[in-house]
C-alpha cells in the first residue's frame, strides 16, 4: 500500500513539472510572436521572420496550436508587407488547418479571404472565387454583415477582372448596400472606385465619372491621400476619354503631388503610365519615354500582369510614333508573350494590331497581314462576347429596377398595414387606460372605508391598553420588593468568594512570572539567531539578483548583437542585389574580371556597368560604361554612401541619358553636394571614381576619373611600367582643388589595330598592412604586380591577386579597407 502511494505521488509531481514546463514554453511562443510583430512594425523583415519561425517551431513541438496559428499569420503578414505576397500562401494553408482544428471562425474567414486575394493576384480566378465563397459562408454563420459586405466586393473584383460585368455589378451593388447601411465611408469610397472601373470598361464614361466623383469626395473627407491619388488617376483617365484634356492634366498633377513620395507603387505606376500617354498624345516623345520607363521599372517589381502589358503596349506605340520599329517590336513581343500566358484577350488583340503596324513599317507585308488577321479574329470573338455581356448586363439592370419597383410597392403596403395596426393598438391602449382609471377610483374608495374601520378598532384597543397598564404597574412594585431581598443575600456571598479568589490569584501570578521570564530569555536567543539567518539570506538573495541581472544583460546584449548582425546581413543582400550582373559586359568584353572584397559585411566600394546608346546612333551601336567607386568610410556608413551613389548614377545615366564620362562626374558631384547639403552643413563626405566608356563601333575608349587613375598597355608591350591616364585630384563631393574648378576632364584612347589591357582600382589593395615589417603593400608594388601578370587571362590574374593578398596579410589578418579592382582586355 505504501509503495502504491509513493508511485502515485511521483506521478502527480511529474505531471505538475510537465505542466509547468509546457506553460513556460507557451509563454516563450507568445514572446517570439510579440517580438516578431514589433520588428514587423519597424519593417525589419529578416528579424521578424526569424522570430516568427522560432515561435512556429516551438509551438509545433509542444502542440500549442493557438500559438502556431498566430506565428503562421505573422509569417504571412511579413510576406505581404515585404511585397512577396505569393510566398505567404504556404503559411496561410497551414494556418487554415490550425483554425479549422481550433474552430476559430473569424481567423478562418480572414485566412480564406487572404488565400483568395493571392490567387486573384496570380490570375487563378476560379480558386480565388472558391476561397472567397468559403470566407463568405463563415461570415454569414457568424452573422457578420460588415464582413459579408467586404467579401461581396472582393468577389465583384474577380468578375470584373474576368470582364464578367453583369456579375461584377451584382456583387458590387450588394456590397455597396451593406456599406451604406453601416455608413462605412472608407468601404463606400472603395466600391465606388471599383464601380467606376467597371463602367470605364463598358465605355460608359459618364457613370464612371459619377462613381469616381463620390469616391474622391469621401477620400478627401477621410484624408486618405494614397487612395485619393489612385482615384484621381482613374478620374484623369475618364476625362481623357471624355475629351477634357485640361481636367485630365489637372487631376494628374494633383495625383503626382500626392503620390511622388508615397510607398504605394501600384497607384504611382498607373499615374506615371497616364502621364506618359498624355505626353505621347502631345508629341512630347522624350518626356513620354521618361515616364514610360519609370512606370515599367515599377511594373517589373509588381505581380500586376495586365499592368505590365499595358505599359509594354504604350512603349511600343511610342516607338512606332518615333519611327523606331526594332524597339517597338521588342516590347510588342513581350506584351504578346504575357497575354498568352495570362489569357488577356483584349490586350492580345491590341498587341497584334500594333505588331501589324510595326511589320508594315519594316516592309514585312506578309507578316503584317498575318498579324492583322489574328487581330481581326480576336476582335470578332471579343465583340460577340461583349454583345452577350452587354445583353446580360442590360437584363440584370432591368431585373434590378423591376425588383426595386416591386420592393417599393411592398414597402408602401407594409407601411399601410403597420399604420392600421398602430391605430388599433392605440384604441386598445385608450380602453385599457379608462379601465385603469375606474379601478383606481375603486381602490381609493375602499381605502377610505378601511381607514375608518381601523380608526374605530384603535379606539377600542386604547381602552383595553389602559386597564392592562394598571395591572402591570402593581406587578412591577411587588417584583421590586423581592429583588431588594435577593440583592442583600448576594452581597454576602460575593464577599466570601472575593477573599478566596485573591489568594488563588496571587499564587497563579507567581507561577506565571517564572514561566514568562524563562520564555522571554529563550525568545531573545531565538531573535538573535533569526537576525543572523536573515542577514545571511539577504546577502545570498543580493548575490543571486546580481547574477540574474548580469545574465539578463548578457542575453539582451547577445540579442541586440544578433539583431544588428541580421540587419547588416540583410543590408548586404540589398547591396549585392543592386550590383550589376556580368551579362552586361559579355557582348563587349571577351576577357575581364572584377576583384571585390569588402572589409566588413557591407562595403563602401562598389562597381557599376551599363549599356548606353548615343543620340542618333543606330540600335546596334551601343556603348559600355564601367565604373569603380570608393565611397567615404567602410561598413554601414560606406554602404549608405554606395546606395546613394548607385541611385544617382542610375538617374544621371539611365534617366537623364548623359553618357559622356566627364559630364557624368560633373553631374554626380553636383547631386552629391545637393543630397548631403554640403553648402549648408560643410559635410566633406564623397567618393573616388574611375569611369570608362568603351565604344566598340568606333574602336576607342573614353576615360574620366576622380582620384582613381586608368592603367593601360597596348599589345603587352616591352614597357617597364603601365601608361597612366591621371585622374582629377578632387573627389566627388567635399573640397575642390583649384586645378579642378572648371570641372572634370576626359581623355580618349584609340585601339583600332591593337589589343588594349586596362585596369581601374581603388586604394584598398595598396593600403593593406602585412609582410615582414607590418607595413602597407603600397601603390608601386600593386602596379608592378598587375604589370607583371598583364599577359595572362583575367580569371588567372584574379587568382594571383587573391593569393598574393592572402600571403601578404598572414602577419596581419585584419583587412583595413574595402578592395575593388577591375581588369579587362579589348580588341577590334
Amino acid at each position: 500500500m505504501k509503495y502504491c502511494l509513493l508511485v502515485f505521488v511521483c506521478f502527480v509531481l511529474s505531471l505538475d513539472k510537465s505542466f509547468a514546463q509546457s506553460l513556460k514554453d507557451s509563454t516563450r511562443v507568445r514572446q517570439y510572436n510579440a517580438k516578431s510583430k514589433a520588428f514587423l512594425e519597424n519593417r525589419q523583415f529578416d528579424s521578424a521572420q526569424s522570430l516568427a519561425e522560432k515561435g512556429a517551431d516551438l509551438a509545433q513541438k509542444i502542440r500549442f496550436r493557438r500559438g502556431e496559428l498566430e506565428s503562421m499569420l505573422t509569417l504571412h503578414s511579413i510576406a505581404d508587407l515585404s511585397k512577396k505576397v505569393t510566398q505567404g500562401l504556404p503559411y496561410l494553408i497551414r494556418a487554415k488547418a490550425l483554425a479549422e482544428q481550433l474552430r476559430e471562425q473569424k481567423p478562418l474567414s480572414i485566412i480564406y479571404s487572404n488565400i483568395g486575394y493571392i490567387h486573384l493576384q496570380k490570375g487563378n480566378y476560379e480558386l480565388a472565387k472558391a476561397n472567397y465563397l468559403l470566407a463568405l459562408k463563415v461570415r454569414e454563420a457568424m452573422n457578420d454583415r460588415a464582413g459579408v459586405g467586404g467579401i461581396y466586393n472582393s468577389i465583384g473584383n474577380i468578375h470584373n477582372s474576368k470582364s464578367e460585368y453583369s456579375e461584377a455589378l451584382e456583387y458590387y451593388n450588394k456590397s455597396l448596400a451593406i456599406k451604406r447601411e453601416f455608413d462605412d465611408k472608407n468601404g463606400i469610397s472603395i466600391i465606388c472606385n471599383n464601380l467606376g472601373n467597371l463602367y470605364y470598361s463598358l465605355n460608359d464614361f459618364k457613370k464612371a465619372e459619377a462613381a469616381y466623383e463620390e469616391s474622391i469626395k469621401l477620400k478627401r473627407e477621410l484624408k486618405d491621400f494614397t487612395g485619393l491619388g489612385g482615384a484621381l488617376v482613374n478620374m484623369a483617365s475618364v476625362q481623357r476619354r471624355l475629351g477634357n484634356s485640361d481636367k485630365m492634366i489637372s487631376f494628374l498633377l494633383e495625383a503626382l503631388n500626392l503620390l511622388e513620395d508615397s510607398k504605394n507603387d501600384k497607384y504611382l505606376t498607373s499615374l506615371l503610365n497616364n502621364i506618359a500617354v498624355y505626353y505621347a498624345e502631345q508629341n512630347s516623345f522624350e518626356l513620354s519615354q521618361y515616364y514610360y520607363i519609370r512606370a515599367l521599372h515599377l511594373r517589373l517589381k509588381q505581380e500586376d500582369v495586365r499592368g505590365k502589358v499595358v505599359t509594354y503596349l504604350g512603349i511600343s506605340n511610342l516607338y512606332i510614333k518615333r519611327n523606331m520599329p526594332d524597339s517597338a517590336t521588342h516590347f510588342v513581343n513581350l506584351a504578346i508573350e504575357q497575354t498568352k500566358i495570362s489569357g488577356l484577350r483584349k490586350e492580345e488583340r491590341d498587341a497584334y494590331r500594333l505588331m501589324a503596324d510595326v511589320q508594315y513599317i519594316k516592309g514585312d507585308y506578309k507578316a503584317a497581314l498575318e498579324s492583322y488577321r489574328r487581330y481581326s479574329g480576336i476582335k470578332d470573338t471579343l465583340l460577340d462576347d461583349e454583345r452577350v455581356k452587354q445583353l446580360a448586363f442590360a437584363q440584370t439592370q432591368f431585373e434590378s429596377s423591376q425588383k426595386e419597383r416591386e420592393n417599393e410597392l411592398l414597402r408602401k403596403e407594409n407601411m399601410l398595414i403597420e399604420a392600421e395596426v398602430a391605430r388599433k393598438r392605440l384604441q386598445q391602449e385608450q380602453m385599457l387606460l379608462q379601465a385603469d382609471q375606474e379601478r383606481q377610483k375603486y381602490i381609493v374608495l375602499s381605502a377610505e372605508n378601511k381607514a375608518k374601520e381601523v380608526e374605530l378598532e384603535n379606539s377600542e384597543l386604547a381602552k383595553e391598553a389602559k386597564v392592562l397598564e394598571n395591572i402591570l404597574l402593581k406587578q412591577k412594585q411587588n417584583a421590586q420588593t423581592i429583588e431588594i431581598e435577593k440583592s442583600k443575600k448576594l452581597v454576602e456571598t460575593q464577599k466570601q468568594l472575593t477573599l478566596a479568589f485573591v489568594g488563588f490569584l496571587g499564587l497563579t501570578l507567581g507561577i506565571l512570572f517564572v514561566i514568562w521570564r524563562s520564555r522571554n530569555n529563550q525568545k531573545k536567543a531565538n531573535l538573535a539567531l533569526q537576525q543572523k539567518n536573515t542577514e545571511i539570506t539577504q546577502k545570498t538573495e543580493e548575490i543571486t539578483r546580481q547574477k540574474e541581472e548580469i545574465s539578463l544583460k548578457t542575453v539582451l546584449l547577445q540579442e541586440k548583437n544578433e539583431n544588428l548582425t541580421a540587419s547588416i546581413n540583410y543590408a548586404k543582400r540589398i547591396q549585392a542585389a543592386i550590383l550589376p550582373t556580368f551579362e552586361v559586359l559579355t557582348p563587349f568584353l571577351a576577357d575581364f574580371t572584377i576583384f571585390w572584397k569588402p572589409r566588413d559585411i557591407v562595403s563602401g566600394d562598389f562597381y557599376w556597368f551599363g549599356e548606353v546608346r548615343e543620340a542618333g546612333a543606330l540600335p546596334n551601336q551601343k556603348n559600355l560604361l564601367i565604373a569603380i567607386i570608393d565611397c567615404t568610410g567602410h561598413g554601414v556608413p560606406g554602404a549608405f554612401m554606395s546606395m546613394i551613389a548607385n541611385d544617382l548614377l542610375n538617374v544621371i545615366i539611365t534617366e537623364k541619358l548623359i553618357t559622356e564620362p566627364a559630364q557624368i562626374l560633373d553631374g554626380l558631384d553636383k547631386e552629391i553636394r545637393k543630397v548631403l547639403r554640403q553648402d549648408e552643413t560643410h559635410n566633406q563626405d564623397g567618393m573616388d571614381i574611375g569611369l570608362v566608356k568603351v565604344c566598340p563601333h568606333e574602336h576607342k575608349l573614353v576615360y574620366a576619373g576622380a582620384k582613381i587613375s586608368l592603367l593601360y598597355d597596348f599589345d603587352v608591350s616591352n614597357n617597364t611600367a603601365f601608361e597612366v591616364l591621371e585622374a582629377n585630384r578632387s573627389s566627388i563631393g567635399g573640397i575642390k582643388m583649384p586645378s579642378d574648378k572648371d570641372g572634370y576632364r576626359q581623355t580618349e584612347l584609340a585601339y583600332s589595330d591593337k589589343s588594349l589591357v586596362f585596369y581601374l582600382a581603388t586604394d584598398g589593395y595598396p593600403d593593406q598592412f602585412g609582410g615582414p615589417d607590418q607595413g602597407k603593400f603600397k601603390t608601386k608594388a600593386f602596379r608592378q604586380m598587375l604589370f607583371k601578370n598583364r599577359h595572362l587571362a583575367m580569371p588567372k590574374q584574379h587568382q594571383i591577386w587573391d593569393s598574393t593578398l592572402v600571403e601578404w596579410m598572414q602577419t596581419s589578418p585584419k583587412q583595413t579597407d574595402d578592395i575593388s579592382v577591375f581588369g579587362a582586355r579589348i580588341s577590334c
